[in-house]
């Protein structure tokens, strides 16, 4: 049984990568290859007013890799004044996700990974992977909301799948967001510029990701231009009013994302 650091997957996945097996996961899916048993959370009171225990676990089988993963992770949640969800392991700054992997052949256990560097790849090729089939073929800006490392994933995966020819970027603190697009532009070779409002962002993108820790929506669905496709790490971070207003609405599973929109949504 192998034990794999975030170091370790690092040095050998990348995201074009990680959006190539993520599409062999979701293909076997589709033929009934696969089958996946969607996140639950168990909350438990730590002893303090300000915050709860989360305990979290995910698993996904896929026939053509002959494995079945499962995600489990532990937290402590709390909602300083309600606007974002902030969790740490043991201390802020700490994680404690882990993946196990089993044979489905034999059932044999055959690795132990630690979860943060691959889970910003899987969230972030998910939404690769949606801006590739749902983008209209021109659409080549994005306005990004979020100036973290699941942002930078996002930002990532969709200049895997489109060319994009600028990006606007807002976050709530201007430092994050100026060093969030000096990054990028250096890493990437991405026109990224950090801009001093979500309106400013979105308006008038091609495309829209939403990628923060926010309890609330991150922008108001007016700002959009008609046949913009949005994407988001979470449902919190989308309105009522957009998910109505959509054409279409695509997710994985029906957990998140409730059936009163005009569109029901496909399952991926």
């Amino acid at each position: 049984m192998r034990l794999l650091t975030n170091a370790d997957v690092a040095s050998v996945l990348t995201m074009r990568e990680g959006i190539a097996a993520l599409r062999t996961g979701y293909d076997d899916l589709a033929r009934g290859d696969a089958a996946f048993i969607p996140r639950i959370d168990l909350c438990a009171p730590t002893g303090r007013d300000d915050d709860y225990y989360q305990w979290g676990s995910m698993a996904g089988a896929c026939r053509s890799y002959g494995v079945v993963a499962v995600r489990i992770k532990s937290d402590i949640a709390s909602w300083p004044q309600g606007g974002t969800q902030e969790k740490y392991r043991v201390e802020p700054g700490t994680y404690s996700g882990i993946i196990l992997l089993y044979s489905i052949t034999n059932g044999e256990p055959v690795a132990l990974l630690q979860d943060g560097y691959l889970q910003h790849v899987r969230v972030g090729a998910a939404a690769g992977i949606g801006v590739d089939a749902m983008a209209r073929p021109e659409a080549g800006t994005l306005g990004l909301i979020g100036s973290g490392g699941m942002a930078r994933s996002f930002l990532e995966a969709i200049a895997e799948v489109r060319p994009l020819s600028s990006v606007r970027v807002y976050s709530t603190t201007p430092e994050n967001r100026e060093r969030f697009a000096a990054v990028a532009r250096d890493d990437l070779g991405l026109d990224v510029r950090a801009v001093g409002s979500a309106q400013e962002a979105v308006q008038g993108a091609g495309i829209v990701a939403t990628a923060t820790d926010s309890m609330t929506a991150t922008f108001d669905p007016a700002w959009l231009d008609p046949g913009t496709h949005v994407t988001c790490v979470t449902r919190r971070e989308l309105s009522p009013e957009l998910v109505a207003r959509a054409d279409r609405v695509v997710q994985l599973g029906i957990n998140t994302i409730p059936y009163g929109v005009r569109t029901p949504p496909s399952s991926m």
